[in-house]
């Protein structure tokens, strides 16, 4: 069990002070290095660092989905640049959107240049029409965001149909409380210049730059927060809060009495096992929405491309994003310079993966990859593992926002504090997550 401990032993009068970590995710492991009171943290996997895991099959190595770092926050870099040292790169993102049989710079909305004169034209009327002559109403949804600020062929020709592929949910259904620094929105002057000169794309957006270890997968990121983590007791699932009492029980039983918790499971199974949660938690739960992901690894030969992630709104494919691991880290292969890579291809499903998913078809996946030029015509699957990912993106409809704050004032009461992305129940970066656990602790601390 990497990166696990035995459970650390306290006296009684310092269990009075105990916080409970349940999940060594980012979040929680953040918590645990910044933590100075007692605490205990549990994973009920059999090794920290939650979905930003990596694994390794045949050789190769992949993540849980694509997980590109992103770090804005000084003390996140120091972490970073001290803990991996020289096992971390800087790269410039090359990200595209496959549409109309061409692959388009992204963001779609900006690099209008590269598709189709007809369609070029079409999004470019649609963008000056949303920014000149639509009338200045209330947005109210995220369908009313996109009309507004990229018009009607922008929306059309890629921000519906992908967003419904992401969601599994119309845009017109869903709020703009999540968008937040994750969607750039375009002028007409960066998109015009993109369709005068379609050789110069336009860059936009907060993850233009991404950092990526140099060896390990991005499990490099919470091995080494684990590193510097005391006492994490792996395998051990926390099956029932009592929050009244302050008590949880594991699945084998024992009980844990605690001071404070932080939580970063998924908010709806939180509110599963709390058994004393009032009837208006326990609906505010059931209210709750959200994305299920299959991911497809794929290690393959004669990648062509050096882009690192694209976007497909087109159906088919049923896959909504394909990314290339091996682009930012050629050591997750294992033979370098002829061409092998590690892919990672993504299918979103509302709420549950069902158990019959023949869409889910690595040979499938790499024959339409091969016309689109991101693989060459004699690309051969190495292997490929399939990874489910129950809670992958929390859907941002009309209810999430008071059902959110209904059950996260309970918990608070108790002393229960939720982070991460699936505790906070967000759409979130894993910088958002290890700062949420930062900052959960210090309030702790100041305690």
């Amino acid at each position: 069990m990497r990166g696990c401990t035995r459970a650390l032993g306290y006296g009684p009068e310092e269990v009075f002070g105990m916080v409970v970590i349940v999940g060594a995710g980012l979040a929680g492991l953040s918590a645990a290095r910044f933590l100075k009171r007692p605490y205990r943290i549990f994973e009920k996997e059999n090794e920290p660092g939650g979905l930003s895991r990596s694994i390794e099959k045949d050789g190769f190595i992949f993540d849980y989905a694509g997980h590109w770092f992103h770090a804005r926050q000084d003390w996140v870099k120091e972490f970073l640049a001290e803990s991996l040292g020289d096992n971390w790169s800087l790269h410039r993102r090359d990200a595209r959107v496959f549409s109309h049989g061409a692959l388009i710079p992204y963001p779609f909305q900006m690099n209008l240049g590269a598709l189709p004169n007809e369609v070029a034209l079409e999004c470019m009327m649609g963008l000056i029409e949303a920014k000149y002559q639509m009338p200045r109403r209330p947005i109210r949804t995220f369908e009313d965001y996109i009309l507004r600020s990229m018009g009607k062929g922008i929306a059309r020709h890629f921000m519906i149909p992908y967003n419904r592929k992401l969601w599994n949910m119309h845009p017109r259904s869903m709020t703009t409380d999540w968008m937040g620094r994750f969607v750039p929105e375009p002028d007409v002057e960066h998109a015009l210049r993109s369709i005068l000169d379609p050789s110069s794309p336009v860059e936009a957006g907060y993850n233009a730059g991404f950092a990526y270890p140099k060896e390990g997968g991005i499990g490099a990121v919470p091995r080494a927060l684990a590193a510097q983590v005391q006492g994490i007791e792996c395998g051990t699932e926390v099956r029932r809060i009592e929050a009244g009492k302050r008590r949880a029980t594991l699945a084998d039983g024992h009980t844990v009495d605690y001071q404070a918790m932080i939580s970063s499971m998924p908010l709806k199974e939180l509110v599963r096992i709390t058994a004393d949660a009032p009837p208006s938690v326990k609906a505010a739960g059931r209210l709750l929405n959200w994305s299920a992901l299959v991911v497809l690894n794929v290690g393959v030969t004669d990648v062509r491309l050096p882009l690192h992630w694209c976007y497909v709104a087109e159906d088919p494919p049923a896959f909504f994003r394909v990314g290339c691991y091996s682009n930012a880290c050629p050591t997750l292969v294992p033979t370098r310079g002829d061409g092998t890579g590690s892919l990672y291809i993504e299918y979103s499903y509302p709420k549950r993966i069902p158990e019959d998913t023949p869409e889910i078809d690595a040979e499938a996946a790499v024959e339409w990859l091969k016309g689109t030029g991101m693989l060459g015509p004699s690309a051969k699957i190495c292997t490929a593992v399939r990874l489910h990912i129950d809670y992958a993106y929390v859907v941002y409809d009309k209810n999430r926002k008071a059902a959110v704050a209904t059950i996260k004032r309970y918990m608070r009461r108790h002393g229960i504090h939720t982070i991460g992305r699936y505790g906070s129940w967000e759409y979130s970066s894993m910088e958002d997550a290890m700062e949420q656990g930062r900052a959960t602790a210090e309030l702790l601390n100041s305690q």
